[in-house]
């Protein structure tokens, strides 16, 4: 365990005396604290929380979103129904799209499959989207969505469903939906991201649209990774999905481990940006969060905390971009029954998810 006490208390100092020489300068504060967009440059303060004026030019943002058709959700559907175990196994895909999708914003952890989407598409509902991204076309799109399906079906689906006993047509109908290009629908959105409307009524600021939280958010993640913001700790990585930020305005961004002089262990800065809004201000918030992120070298046997632990992966082809898995808990499969014939007491195991041997390969 690190001993971040001392360290705390100088982060602290630091943050303060910034705070004095800010009022004392008066060259960056105003009625409106606010840094203009593309006007970007390195700074020494860093304030908590930023918004733009009423008169900034539009940023649009423009890309596109990936949605399960009808049709294959009714298979997925299908499956689930028949299976015998909680959730599809849509982990594995899930880090396939974190690899190959270079243009991705953000990806839902389940991307689609969980049992409360196939249920929200049941009906006359629109399936909502499980991935958007800022680049690319939809035939560009296809084409590395392809093998990343096909394989996906080959390595997990199919053994899944044999597995859980699955009839083999309703895989057979999902291949073919694959080969006719009615499986995924691939579908352009536009966000204007800046400035944001007023609503008088409120007194508050409202969005140009459904997709502007997030999309604020995102655009703003994308221009801080790949930079330096914390002086000697590398460049800023995006974290591509998280639990829970899918619909919101909530974006993170994580640096490189970092080893303390004479401290064990190690530990990284993130990152957390939230939009918000806040009564009589004509615009958005973006509110800026720094923490630490401690990281484990070794851990102990699961007897009493079974909770997953998340991990990310480094890669220096991806400079900008941090990849999640997840270490969980799970009975010992060894762990066999005892001479007299009776089990043994119940022992817990700690095993990265079967899917992190997507990324690691």
């Amino acid at each position: 365990m690190i001993n971040n006490f001392d360290y705390e208390m100088e982060l602290e100092k630091d943050l303060f005396a910034e705070e004095e020489d800010e009022d004392n300068e008066g060259d960056l504060v105003s009625d409106t604290l606010y840094i203009q967009p593309g006007a970007i440059k390195p700074i020494a303060k860093f304030p908590l929380a930023f918004t733009v004026s009423d008169k900034l030019p539009p940023i649009i943002v423009e890309g596109s979103n990936l949605t399960w058709t009808k049709a294959g959700l009714q298979c997925f559907d299908e499956i689930q129904q028949g299976a015998n175990v909680k959730n599809l196994p849509y982990g594995s895909l899930r880090n396939f799209l974190q690899i190959v999708l270079k243009d991705a914003a953000r990806i839902e952890p389940e991307v689609g499959l969980s049992k409360y989407a196939l249920n929200y598409a049941k009906g006359d509902r629109v399936p909502e989207p499980f991935v958007y991204l800022t680049g690319g076309d939809e035939e560009e799109i296809n084409k590395v969505l392809r093998p990343i399906i096909n394989d996906w079906f080959t390595n997990y689906l199919k053994p899944f469903a044999e597995k859980e006993d699955i009839s083999i047509k309703i895989i057979n109908r999902l291949e073919d939906l694959q080969e006719r290009g009615e499986l995924i629908k691939v579908s352009p959105f536009k966000s204007q991201v800046l400035p944001w409307g007023w609503n008088k009524q409120t007194d508050t600021t409202q969005p140009k649209d459904k997709y502007a939280y997030r999309m604020l958010a995102d655009y703003v993640a994308r221009q801080i990774a790949g930079q330096v913001i914390f002086p000697g700790l590398g460049l800023m990585k995006r974290v591509i999905f998280s639990n829970g930020t899918f619909t919101s305005g909530i974006a993170e961004l994580i640096t490189d481990p970092i080893t303390l002089q004479n401290k064990k262990g190690k530990f990284s800065f993130v990152v957390r940006l939230e939009v918000i809004t806040y009564p009589s201000l004509h615009q958005p918030l973006l509110q800026v969060e720094v923490s630490k992120r401690r990281w484990f070298t070794q851990l102990k046997a699961p007897e009493y905390d079974r909770r997953n632990i998340s991990g990310f992966i480094f890669y220096k082809d991806y400079s900008e971009r941090a990849f999640s898995y997840q270490v969980k808990c799970e009975r010992d499969k060894n762990n066999k029954k005892g001479k007299n014939n009776k089990q043994e007491k119940i022992k817990w195991i700690w095993k990265t998810d079967k899917d992190f041997e997507i990324l690691r390969r």
